[in-house]
């Protein structure tokens, strides 16, 4: 991801030096925009097969066979606006959809004391967001481009959903976690006349979630935004 972001970065600031219609220079005001890309969980599959192994035998049973799988990568989306102090520093504040990360597992199981197998399967899902706060700081190239570092906070809620079926009988159970997680990251910009700005994003969320709730991770994501100054 971060290899897709630096020549994502080398191939804007090519095109921004071949504009010839230089924008208006930068200056102090409102802006808003959106972002939408991917993003990444920082997680093991086999950290949580060894969890679901840990759980079946707590119960009793025996695994005897199993398979897995794991979606770490899901959508992501943010809304923002912020007020630009000068071209080179701004606030920011936001609303932050991380997606979902997915595992699933099935295999069979045995009981001591029940004669013959079972069939058995395991789920966990688990997704973040929250609002955020920022300040974004820039280097203009030109007039058109500019390079800008983001360093804030994520007020993020996590939800841990379980699930666990044997022999067609199915359980659940779901857990949840606020956390003031900080994050920080990398991006580029390409402006348009005196409005409208398109950038390319990079950002790593630390930490984000419960370690007792529902685990800790940590969450990258790269994002293509437009946004639009007042």
């Amino acid at each position: 991801m971060k290899r897709n972001l630096v020549r994502a970065v080398l191939g804007l600031g090519f095109f921004a030096a071949t504009i010839n219609s230089a924008s208006a220079d930068e200056v102090s005001g409102w802006y808003f925009g959106v972002r939408g890309g991917q993003s990444q969980l920082d997680i093991s599959k086999d950290a949580i097969d060894e969890i679901v192994v840990f759980a079946f035998e707590d119960a009793g049973a025996i695994v005897l066979s199993g398979s897995s799988s794991l979606d770490d990568s899901d959508t992501a989306w943010s809304l923002f606006g912020g007020y630009r102090l000068s071209q080179y520093f701004a606030f920011e504040a936001g609303y932050q959809d991380l997606g979902a990360a997915s595992y699933r597992s099935s295999g069979t199981i045995g009981v001591p004391g029940i004669p013959g197998t079972f069939p058995a399967t395991a789920s966990v899902d688990v997704e973040t967001s929250g609002f955020t706060l920022a300040g974004v700081g820039s280097i203009p190239v030109g007039k058109s481009f500019d390079v800008h570092g983001r360093l804030g906070v994520l007020f993020a809620d996590t939800e841990a959903s379980l699930g666990v079926g044997v022999a067609g009988e199915t359980g659940s159970e779901s857990f949840s976690s606020s956390s003031l997680d900080v994050f920080y990251g990398v991006g580029a910009a390409l402006h348009f006349g005196t409005n409208w700005s398109i950038s390319l994003d990079y950002l790593m969320f630390k930490d984000v979630g419960d370690e007792e709730e529902t685990g800790e991770g940590d969450i990258d994501s790269l994002t293509l935004g437009v946004s639009y100054r007042l």
